[in-house]
């Protein structure tokens, strides 16, 4: 069972989950994909006790911690479950959390055991253990920060202590610090010890934490650059837990948790629509579908963050518009094997597609992000070798280049075998501009080429340098062609305004956009039939998800003339 089977076995439970990220810091590197499922025991139908064995054994848990595992569940209110994929080795984890709301605390209450988890590699079981959880209850601050110095009391200890008693004092500002939820956790068969601070009261963000997590990465010696690129993709989500320590395997450690998300765990209706009124007949769906599921990721298409802007249990993930295109067109299925091994290579919500109209004829675009630069993971060598198969490339790229982002468009040619990849679009940085700026090349085997310059511009605050912008250009006379048929009114409401300058035209695009200012989108650029009947179908299925919109164009004298345009999504 892998991540995925987990998430989907604890949804199939029937009952309401909480689906919790976290990451690790630790003198191995960031642990980025850590994850724990809860669930309320009572809440899952028919044999509760079960269903959850059934996982445990899914998991390949080993058969005398199971057996005490049946045991304590009985007194449980509470399971949750992690998987932890890790390079090294592969962890499970089950915890039960005992109930404690009929419990009177008095100033002098001894602790309280609230959790307890039993941790196993499959491959080794030999090796499992139970970890302990035990809650202090009703602690003043000093008292916290004094139980602290306890954990970490090693001579080099003090800056991961530091860093703890940090985050306490951020936590204890919005918080009055009896109210903070303590515990300790220790493991009977090894130097484990270590301590938990539950923040979510406390109503943080990753961002308020930055420069503790900053710090722990220099604890660690690792990378701040890649350690501050993770905490921009996280960093509006709230902060959770945070848990420090000495590991079992004697390292220190930080573990951070955050985004905790609620989905109520019923199955999808086959038979809803976008308005939520059931049709008189059942259409099949298309074998690609997918659904949206606990941990999906959002991004636009310079692949900053969102936060999704309705509820996102059972919706559509935004892949769906991408493969529906590729029905529309009748592309190969190279094109979606493509997808496939980008995503088996790189991982799920780490590409950027483009789905363009040139004329009447639709074509498509990948975009890859990486804003560690030179130090970069998502390297052009790396994806198109996952995709040599089915697109080759001849010719090799300078990875010394401090590129962060590159594309490659696909057409059907490209995905039926009929040609190489021959061109790679590689963008890097504008140093000097005084908006967020970047300049893309063509690279082919034979020549680098000046293609683009791209201006980034808040949609809120800077429309008025968005129109001189645009203004600023010999492909639109502003005294002629009213600057709002470029800026337009119906989809300027959005997050972030591109406007780029190429080399026969130019081309304004909208991140950001809703739904319905897709639907005008499509509409208003006539956008095969197909395509706008797919989006205004399912519109209450796409209803969460942020849009990015843009089109190249040019003129004529009084005639504003578009070129090609596109929308954008992630993989």
């Amino acid at each position: 069972m892998d991540q995925e089977q987990l998430i989907a076995a604890v949804a199939g439970l029937g009952a309401p989950f909480r689906f919790e990220r976290s990451f690790r810091l630790s003198p191995a590197g960031l642990s980025p994909d850590r994850f724990l499922m809860s669930v309320t025991k009572e809440a899952i139908p028919n044999s509760p006790e079960e269903s959850i064995a059934g996982i445990c054994r899914d998991l390949q848990m080993p058969d005398p911690m199971l057996e005490e595992a049946i045991r304590e569940l009985a007194d449980a209110e509470f399971v949750h479950w992690g998987l932890e994929d890790d390079p090294e080795q592969r962890i499970c984890k089950v915890y039960l959390e005992y109930p404690i709301s009929n419990i009177v605390f008095d100033p002098d209450h001894g602790p309280l055991q609230l959790h307890l988890a039993f941790k196993w590699n499959p491959c080794k079981p030999s090796q499992a253990v139970r970890t302990c959880y035990r809650l202090y209850p009703h602690l003043e601050l000093f008292q916290i920060q004094d139980r602290l110095k306890q954990i970490y009391t090693c001579e080099n200890s003090s800056p991961s202590l530091s860093i703890a008693d940090s985050i306490l004092k951020k936590t204890a500002e919005r918080l009055p610090s009896r109210e903070i939820q303590y515990l300790e956790v220790n493991e009977a068969s090894n130097p484990r010890r270590s301590f938990d601070l539950n923040l979510y009261d406390a109503e943080l963000t990753i961002a308020d934490l930055r420069a503790e997590i900053v710090q722990m990465a220099k604890r660690f010696s690792q990378d701040t650059d890649k350690i501050n690129a993770f905490v921009d993709q996280i960093r509006h989500f709230p902060a959770g837990h945070l848990a420090g320590g000495t590991h079992r395997n004697g390292s220190d450690f930080f573990n951070v948790y955050y985004g905790a998300e609620q989905w109520s765990g019923l199955p999808t209706k086959p038979n809803s629509v976008a308005d939520g009124h059931a049709t008189n007949h059942v259409q099949s769906d298309p074998k690609w579908l997918e659904h949206t599921a606990a941990g999906d990721r959002y991004f636009n298409y310079c692949w900053w963050p969102y936060s999704p802007v309705a509820k996102v249990e059972h919706k559509l993930r935004p892949v769906n518009l991408l493969f529906h295109s590729f029905d529309v067109a009748g592309i190969s299925a190279g094109a979606f094997d493509i997808v496939k091994s980008i995503q088996n290579e790189i991982g799920r919500f780490r590409t950027v597609w483009g789905t363009k109209l040139i004329g009447d004829r639709l074509a498509w675009e990948f975009y890859l992000y990486d804003y560690q630069r030179r130090s970069r993971d998502v390297s052009i060598a790396r994806v198109l070798k996952s995709i040599a198969h089915i697109a080759p490339c001849k010719f090799t790229i300078n990875e010394t280049l401090p590129y962060f982002m590159f594309s490659i468009d696909i057409d059907d040619a490209l995905a039926s075998g009929q040609r190489d990849l021959d061109v790679v679009h590689m963008y890097v940085g504008n140093p000097g501009s005084i908006v967020s700026s970047g300049i893309a090349y063509a690279i082919t085997a034979t020549s680098k080429t000046l293609e683009n310059f791209y201006f980034f511009f808040d949609g809120k605050r800077q429309l008025t340098e968005v129109a001189d912008k645009i203004a600023s250009s010999v492909h639109l006379d502003d005294t002629i062609i009213d600057i709002n048929n470029v800026l337009r009114p119906e989809l300027r409401e959005c997050h972030t305004i591109c406007v780029a300058n190429k080399q026969t035209h130019d081309t304004a695009y909208f991140s950001g956009v809703n739904v319905d200012q897709l639907i005008f989108f499509l509409a208003w650029l006539q956008y095969p039939p197909a395509i706008r009947q797919f989006v205004e179908t399912h519109r209450g299925q796409l209803d969460h998800l942020l849009y990015d919109v843009g089109f190249d164009y040019t003129s004529n004298d009084d005639d504003l003339r578009i070129l090609k345009s596109g929308y954008y999504g992630i993989f």
